[in-house]
């Protein structure tokens, strides 16, 4: 266990800047941090942990947490964890590997979560663009009803269950995330190792209370919420802060609370589930009835891609930097800053509007607004940026008034000739900060996405595909896509024996038969893991550390590489 004080944000955004240094993992090793509108490592700040977005060789972006402080029993509880959901089947949880020994930071060892980089919305930032849709909000809930059932049936409890801690992914699909106060069966007699957000849990809440019902008021909140919100959206805008519309308050006196009895009014299943947590809040937090009980029906245990959900477009920006994207300025009057989450663990960005689409999938756009800034604005920002030269003049003042005292002047004509020179200097470079910064993005918002793929047939087929990254910025790839056809009917025509042009037969001499070689299967079988995509000799020691759950079995080396997974550079299989 480390010694002294945690590192702060700072510390781990430095260390992240050079992963070669700063990580054990030969993967992480060689992998790039994603960056921001500042060219920094882009970090979510949450309450247990820093959560940072690392793009590696192969396609899988993967997200580690760096955590802000010690928790005795992390690893035996982490431990435990892991061999619980290797037992059990909940795809409603983040794949995830530990490492006690993660990253470097000053000089000493931290432990890190590795986990698979989830591209969606964490459910209040996601709300916003459904708001109206009673469809979608009715499908929501439905898909909350799927988790609180799937952990339910594992005999667990995530333990914090909370707007940020629910991701919506690309597929409409709800997602848990972390997971350090989370129950499984092994941790009978155990105490909890936080109490969770105050506007989700139980007013009589504490560490002694840590069971499989640990989720059962919360789960009744979060579905209680849904459900209303598709009823009367006014609630959203008249409730909603650092929440989804319940606030702590409405916990601790149901009875005066105003957000429950404008509920009760609304009336079948909203009425019967308030009334069921009014009462809920005066009992003890384990007698509080699972959601699952009071709704009385079964949720489909199909995923979610087999269910019709509605469709809807959300339309976003966002503080990554996608490679190849020209960063726009920081000051602008075109991104909607003031509606951006402020709070701690409220990661990633903001939608801004919703649209239905014809196609059965959730869209992801991002618009970049050149930057328009009038005169006054221009002056207003030179202004601020030359004024942060002031802190440095006591000691610049001395050093430029030794060129007039040696040309002359006067100490008092040198002082003020020095102060004119150095505030005309600081005035030039901040105009020329602030004029960089006027420039419009190269880029253009409504240039397409082409990403061209491998195929065995010649000429390669160039597919483009619509572009579902978060935050990502189109950028137009003719030239490339006319590289790599040229290159492939070039390896068509040459690269094939079958294609090239066979020389005619003379009388009396037999044609040379062309041999065709297939690859070679190598007999030993493989280990990978579904999180990294590595494939592994199974002695090497980091394939030791896969888990079940996200451990992949190939018969040979082609096998994994055909599956898009990539050898190890420790065990070179």
């Amino acid at each position: 266990m480390p010694t002294g004080p945690w590192p702060s944000s700072r510390d781990y955004v430095e260390a992240v800047q050079n992963p070669g240094v700063a990580f054990q993992d030969p993967d992480l090793r060689t992998s790039v941090p994603a960056i921001d509108r500042l060219g920094m490592p882009f970090v979510t700040s949450g309450q247990f942990a820093y959560v940072f977005k690392l793009n590696t060789s192969s396609s899988k972006a993967q997200a580690v947490r760096c955590f802000r402080g010690a928790v005795g029993d992390r690893q035996d509880r982490y431990q435990k964890i892991d061999d619980h959901l290797d037992k059990v089947s909940a795809p409603c949880f983040v794949s995830f590997e530990y490492d006690p020994q993660g990253i470097l930071v000053g000089g000493q060892r931290y432990p890190i979560q590795v986990m698979e980089w989830i591209g969606g919305y964490p459910l209040d930032v996601y709300l916003p663009n459904v708001l109206g849709r009673k469809d979608m909000l009715k499908f929501l809930a439905d898909q909350w009803l799927k988790a609180l059932a799937t952990l339910r049936d594992g005999g667990m409890a995530h333990g914090d269950l909370q707007h940020g801690n629910v991701i919506v992914d690309e597929s409409n699909s709800l997602r848990l995330v972390d997971l350090d106060g989370m129950y499984v069966p092994s941790m009978v007699g155990w105490k909890s190792s936080e109490l969770g957000h105050r506007h989700y849990q139980h007013p009589k809440r504490s560490a002694e209370y840590f069971d499989a019902t640990l989720d059962n008021f919360s789960g009744l909140v979060i579905h209680l919420s849904l459900l209303a919100l598709g009823e009367q959206p006014s609630l959203w805008q008249e409730f909603h802060d650092e929440n989804l519309i319940f606030v702590k308050s409405d916990f601790e006196a149901p009875q005066a609370s105003k957000l429950l009895g404008k509920i009760k009014l609304i009336g079948g299943d909203c009425k019967r589930l308030a009334e069921a947590l009014e009462k809920a809040c005066s009992e003890d937090p384990s007698r509080c009835p699972s959601v699952l009980d009071l709704i009385g029906t079964v949720p489909s245990k199909l995923p979610s891609w087999m269910i019709n959900s509605p469709v809807v477009a959300v339309q976003q920006s966002t503080r990554e930097v996608k490679p190849g994207q020209v960063p726009p300025p920081v000051v602008s009057n075109s991104f909607p800053f003031a509606d951006q989450r402020k709070s701690a663990g409220k990661p990633w960005y903001l939608a801004t509007s919703a649209g239905v689409t014809p196609q059965p999938q959730v869209t992801f756009t991002t618009v970049l607004q050149p930057v328009k800034m009038s005169v006054r604005e221009v002056a207003r920002q030179t202004v601020a940026h030359a004024f942060l030269g002031v802190f440095a003049i006591w000691l610049i003042i001395p050093l430029l008034r030794m060129p007039f005292v040696w040309l002359g002047a006067s100490s008092l004509t040198a002082t003020w000739l020095a102060i004119v020179a150095y505030l005309t200097t600081c005035s030039v470079l901040a105009y020329r900060r602030v004029a960089r910064g006027i420039k419009p993005p190269l880029a253009s918002p409504s240039a397409n996405v082409s990403v061209v793929q491998a195929v065995s047939a010649p000429p390669p087929a160039v597919r483009p595909v619509p572009n579902a990254t978060l935050g990502a910025v189109p950028v137009q790839s003719s030239r490339l896509i006319q590289k790599y056809s040229l290159l492939g009917s070039h390896q068509a025509g040459f690269s094939n024996p079958a294609s090239r042009p066979q020389p005619k037969p003379q009388p009396g001499l037999t044609p040379r038969k062309v041999i065709t070689r297939s690859p070679v299967a190598i007999p030993n079988p493989l280990v990978g893991s579904s999180i990294r995509l590595i494939y592994h000799r199974p002695s090497c020691k980091w394939a030791l550390k896969i888990s079940q759950r996200n451990r992949v079995r190939f018969s040979s080396e082609v096998d994994a590489k055909a599956r898009g997974y990539r050898p190890c550079s420790v065990c070179s299989p």
